[in-house]
């Protein structure tokens, strides 16, 4: 297996149609959608919105070659970043409680007051990571949809040529177009 890497691979633009961008940017933008609801609700308004690539994805994996390897990666990157961000948040509210436990028991032998700044930038640090990460991943999604949109063969850095690899394991269904 090719270890992933940020090695520059050209962006093609593959002969596409305007309905094959159209799906293919849609299952980038729906990484939007799922941040809206997801975000206001501590990450669990979003959970039904990760599968709408995955449906794109069903639909059109043995129709378009481009349009199931978009969905997928759109697919990929949400359950990734749906899962790895809970992981997070829990970590990150652990890690702030016990710094703060520690520096309020610490308080007592006056040791505590100096760690009040420390603990107070891991807090600023843990909780920007929580604001940041998301927007990242907007960012990304943006990115691969005015891409897709303009019909270039959109990779996400690390985790584009892991989906393509993927997708070349597949055996291909009984009755595909491609």
């Amino acid at each position: 297996m090719m270890p992933m890497s940020m090695e520059y691979v050209p962006l093609t633009k593959p002969e596409t149609t305007p309905d094959e961008r159209t799906w293919a940017t849609l299952a980038h933008i729906s990484t939007l959608i799922t941040l809206l609801f997801a975000l206001p609700s501590g990450g669990l308004g979003g959970v039904l919105f990760v599968f709408i690539p995955f449906m794109i994805y069903l639909a059109y994996k043995d129709k378009s070659r481009y349009i199931a390897y978009q969905a997928a990666q759109a697919f990929a990157i949400q359950v990734i970043a749906t899962a790895g961000y809970l992981l997070f948040i829990l970590v990150g509210i652990l890690v702030v409680t016990l710094a703060w436990a520690i520096t309020l028991v610490l308080i007592a032998i006056l040791v505590g007051v100096i760690l009040i700044p420390i603990t107070a930038l891991i807090t600023l640090i843990v909780f920007t990571a929580m604001l940041g990460v998301p927007l990242i991943l907007g960012g990304f999604s943006i990115v691969a949809a005015v891409q897709t949109t303009h019909g270039v063969d959109y990779r996400y850095p690390y985790l584009g040529q892991w989906v393509a690899d993927w997708l070349e394991r597949q055996p291909p269904a009984a009755g595909s177009t491609l």
